[in-house]
């Protein structure tokens, strides 16, 4: 069956592999099974134009040990200190189920920020307003449904999008995480290119990043929008730079580029 369907679905350019959901939970779906289904992908697509990625679900902790042919590690009802925890494997990281333990825009947005910017790569949100009869995601959350969704969210999540697609996201790194005042500040950095920062808790923040001397774009955006809430000119002499933001409400997301 797994050689049947790499060999159907080698043509298209738009999919990975992921052996098994959540095998950790699963009785009988042990190492030598997964391993087993790995090495059938790769020796199916051996002589086939096309190469994908292979995925693999892990429990939410550290890692100690990786298939070789495992590129991307998915991970469900992720947080921040599990990106970090991983981010040394050099593989990408993937948060690709979300928990279904609250209905709201703010939880899911936040989370995916917060995922993103300590160095995650993916991140897929279980989304309820899609339904068998409403298949384009537009289905009123019914009461007792256990996660959120929606057009709203997804304008959001669009957001997360566009703001780490106006980088060279695949050259940043993550920084150690910052407290300013009631908000937590992760920051992702291309350093002395460009930097990433996002603030979430509080309703202002103000912090400090190191910067080479030179002249850089500085543009507060709106996680819940989009839209430009102030952007500044800098010319800066080396060292550290004081950052003070707009006032806010949940988070706000900073973009700093060198000209």
């Amino acid at each position: 069956m797994v050689r049947k369907l790499v060999s159907e679905l080698n043509y298209f350019d738009n999919l990975y592999y992921e052996v098994c959901n959540e095998p950790y939970e699963r009785s009988g779906m042990i190492k030598e099974w997964n391993d087993g289904m790995v090495a059938t992908i790769v020796e199916a697509e051996a002589n086939l134009s096309k190469k994908h990625l292979i995925a693999q679900n892990f429990p939410p902790s550290p890692i100690l040990d990786i298939n070789p042919n495992v590129s991307i590690l998915n991970f469900h009802a992720a947080t921040p200190e599990v990106a970090r925890a991983n981010y040394h494997l050099d593989r990408p990281l993937s948060f690709d189920e979300t928990g279904g333990s609250d209905r709201s825009d703010r939880k899911y947005r936040t989370e995916g920020w917060d995922w993103i910017m300590s160095g995650g790569a993916g991140y897929d949100h279980l989304d309820f307003s899609f339904t068998t009869d409403r298949p384009d995601g537009s289905a009123a959350l019914p009461d007792g449904t256990p996660g959120g969704g929606g057009r709203e969210l997804r304008k959001q999540l669009h957001v997360l999008k566009e703001f780490i697609e106006s980088f060279d996201f695949v050259r940043m790194t993550p920084k150690d995480s910052l407290k300013a005042g009631q908000g937590t500040v992760r920051i992702l950095a291309d350093e002395g290119k460009a930097y990433a920062a996002y603030i979430h808790g509080g309703a202002q923040a103000e912090f400090t990043l190191e910067l080479p001397a030179g002249e850089y774009k500085a543009e507060w955006v709106n996680t819940k929008t989009g839209a430009l809430e102030r952007a500044d000119m800098l010319r800066h002499q080396s060292g550290e730079r004081q950052f003070s933001s707009p006032a806010y409400v949940e988070d706000i997301a900073l973009r700093v580029q060198r000209r």
